[in-house]
Formats: C-alpha cells, sequence, structure tokens
C-alpha cells in the first residue's frame, strides 16, 4: 500500500465527486484556492506525516499539480490518474434486517442482506430452490447453526441463536431462543446494529480499508466490548478507520 495513514480516507473522499456537482461545475473554472482544493491540500499534508520515500514523491507531485488544475475537466483528469494509488474504501452500514414479513425471495438476488448471510452462513439459494422439503430444511438448520456460531464467537449478551426462515415467496431473520421466535423488529436497536455490522464485516470484503461512522450506537458499555473484539479480528486482514460517537 503506498498510503499508510487512517487520513486516506478523507483523501479518497474529497475526490468524489458526484453526480449533481458534475453538473453544477462543469462550466466553471477550477479555482486553486477554493473550498476542494484547500480539502484537498489539507488531505495530502495529513498524508505526508505517515508517508514513505515513495509516497511522500507522489503527494509533493499531487500538491504542485493543485496549483495547475485550472478547470473542472482538467480536475477530473487528476483525480482519475491518483485514485488507482489508493485502497479502495468501503463505507460499512448497508446491511439492513428487514422488518415485518421479511424480504420477497424475488428480489433477494440484489439484496446486500440476503448476500452477506449466504457469504457468513454458507447458505446456497440455488441448490436450496432444487431440494426436497426434507433437504431445505436441513440447509436452513446447518446456515442457521453456522450464523449461530458466528454471533456466539463475538456477542456474549445473550444465549439467542440467529435463524432464516423461508417459505416459498419470503425470506426471515431473527433470532431463536430454543423456543421462541424473535424477528428483526422485536430485537433491541443495539442487538439488531450489532448483527447488521457483523454480517457486513464478516460477509468478506475485496477493500482494504473499512470504515464505519459511530458504530458503537446504541450498544452498552458490555456490548462494545464485543464490538471492540470484532474490530480487532477484521482489522488482522483489513484497515478498520471508524468514528466513534
Amino acid at each position: 500500500m503506498l498510503f499508510r495513514s487512517a487520513d486516506l480516507v478523507s483523501l479518497v473522499w474529497s475526490l468524489n465527486i458526484d453526480e449533481s456537482e458534475q453538473m453544477s461545475a462543469a462550466d466553471e473554472d477550477w479555482n486553486p484556492s477554493s473550498e476542494r482544493s484547500s480539502k484537498l491540500r489539507a488531505s495530502l499534508a495529513h498524508l505526508k506525516k505517515s508517508a514513505n520515500t515513495e509516497s511522500l514523491k507522489l503527494i509533493n507531485a499531487a500538491e504542485k499539480s493543485i496549483d495547475t488544475l485550472t478547470d473542472i475537466s482538467r480536475f477530473r483528469q487528476f483525480t482519475n490518474a491518483i485514485r488507482p494509488l489508493l485502497p479502495e474504501v468501503k463505507l460499512v452500514g448497508k446491511i439492513k434486517l428487514p422488518e415485518g414479513v421479511g424480504t420477497p425471495t424475488r428480489s433477494i438476488n440484489k439484496d446486500p442482506t440476503f448476500a452477506a448471510v449466504s457469504s457468513v452462513s454458507g447458505f446456497d439459494y440455488g441448490r436450496y430452490k432444487s431440494q426436497t422439503t426434507q433437504q431445505r430444511d436441513a440447509q436452513l438448520r446447518t446456515s442457521s447453526a453456522a450464523l449461530g456460531k458466528e454471533l456466539d464467537a463475538y456477542w456474549s449478551q445473550s444465549d439467542l441463536n440467529f435463524r432464516i426462515e423461508m417459505d416459498i415467496d419470503r425470506v426471515k431473520y431473527g433470532l431463536h431462543d430454543g423456543n421462541h421466535w424473535y424477528s428483526a423488529e422485536q430485537l433491541s436497536a443495539g442487538t439488531k446494529a450489532f448483527i447488521e455490522t457483523l454480517l457486513e464485516l464478516r460477509s468478506g470484503s475485496s477493500s482494504v480499508v473499512l470504515a464505519l461512522d459511530e458504530p458503537d450506537n446504541h450498544l452498552h458499555a458490555s456490548a462494545q466490548v464485543d464490538l471492540i473484539k470484532l474490530l480487532l479480528e477484521v482489522s488482522r486482514t483489513h484497515q478498520v478507520v471508524f468514528a466513534s460517537h
């Protein structure tokens, strides 16, 4: 990795131009003293603090380039050139346990929550569709047990087990204590948030940097300890950056 500082996140985000901004700025001149260039300079200055020799050369060149950018099209050329040098940053927070009737099976192929559940549990929906009722029940039990094991490894607040339930047109997720089923809307905000974060972090990501915004929200002190344990494990293979509440 060329850039080793956690501040690289601010640089990546400062390089992003959304569609609305592109439309409004398409014909504007690039101003070296503008707010965007100031943010870019600040991000590069942060990166300098932990840059190695190779990185420092790139940063110095980037700082000089800012002064030569005279229009938005050249700015886009600059951002396109520097972006491949930066690791991919993924903002964690897309996984949401569906409440109520669950997720229609017709749309689960595009559902990030179902993809994460399948990745962590080993559930194979393609195989499930061609199985007998007995085989389907067995696969649901096996996948639910895998999810429960994953939850048990990090969540010490209860003995409830994660469980998948599926019928002909719906898939639901919840917790089970051996006697009672607790659907997503019956879970506390902290339990639900922790499970969603767990699923997203443990489902694998090609991103080098994982960024979380206040993942400790809704968690009491002992649950925050569980969260730290999870983040430490994930940090073995990814750089983790988060803002606490």
